[in-house]
């Protein structure tokens, strides 16, 4: 039941729909949500929070929050009231069927992202069935418009950019070449959606050298390993033990960060055995 009673709250944030009303002062906006649990209340402060400077309303049919001058107050619900059309719910329509990607269609995790109880009150639904319909055609179409022929002279372009790439037998001599050959390096796919290499720190001669697998979100943000949560909580264990950071070499086994992006967040992926830049530097096995 807690569980039902959290989702039904994290839906009400993401499903409910405010139209304007018209006003002379602060901007107003109404909605009408049906929750499966009686989520107004906990669910509302989101909204006085986010909307602060607007008055709104969010009628249910067992109750009714009114925002009204950075107050927030609840009163008994009702029958769903008349609403006026909103221009701007044509608007994101138009943008929620552009945004729709028909070769990635999973009707399963679509419902359980957006389940059909919540359809009747979400503007955008109405265009689901439509876009459905003619999604293979979509696809279709995309296939065509990316059969294209290269542009002249990129095969030349290529062939010198991979002619200039070391092979990978040719292994740096120094740290300084390892280096900026893990800055350059493009023998994997991680590269092109991570923000930067991680390179290692620490002294280039120190006596011990630590390993990890592969830099995090704030690794990859910052360009230094063993910055996020878990490597602050390793240089606060080596500080614990009389370990100065800056006497260890600190480095991944990967110099770029791998992840699915969730939203707002990117959630950590474990690299592949395929090639990608290692702990040497230029190139390998991970």
């Amino acid at each position: 039941m807690a569980k039902a009673v959290g989702r039904d709250i994290h839906k009400m944030h993401a499903f409910v729909r405010f139209r304007e009303l018209p006003s002379e002062g602060r901007r107003r906006f109404a909605a009408w949500f049906e929750p499966g649990h009686n989520t107004l209340e906990p669910g509302s402060n989101f909204f006085a929070k986010r909307f602060a400077d607007m008055d709104w309303m969010i009628a249910t049919p067992r109750l009714t929050a009114r925002f009204e001058a950075g107050q927030l107050a609840f009163h008994p619900g009702g029958a769903r009231p008349d609403l006026p059309e909103d221009a701007s719910e044509s608007l994101w329509a138009t943008y929620f069927a552009n945004i729709f990607n028909p070769a990635r269609v999973k009707l399963d995790a679509m419902r359980s992202e957006m389940p059909k109880k919540y359809w009747k009150n979400l503007p955008e639904t109405r265009l689901i069935p439509d876009m459905l319909k003619d999604a293979e055609a979509r696809v279709q179409r995309m296939r065509e418009a990316a059969a294209s022929a290269p542009r002249p002279g990129a095969a030349a372009v290529s062939t010198r950019y991979r002619a200039a790439m070391p092979a990978a037998q040719d292994l740096p001599e120094t740290l300084t070449a390892a280096q900026r050959s893990a800055l350059q390096c493009r023998r994997c796919g991680l590269c092109e959606a991570a923000t930067q290499t991680v390179w290692g720190e620490g002294s280039a001669t120190a006596r011990l050298m630590l390993v990890g697998e592969q830099p995090g979100d704030r690794e990859d943000l910052e360009g230094r390993p063993f910055i996020g949560p878990a490597g602050q909580l390793l240089r606060h264990s080596m500080a614990a033990a009389g370990l100065d950071p800056a006497s260890v070499w600190l480095t991944n086994a990967v110099k770029h960060f791998k992840f699915s992006p969730r939203g707002k967040q990117r959630l950590h992926q474990t690299p592949t055995g395929r090639r990608s830049c290692t702990a040497a530097g230029g190139s390998g096995w991970s």
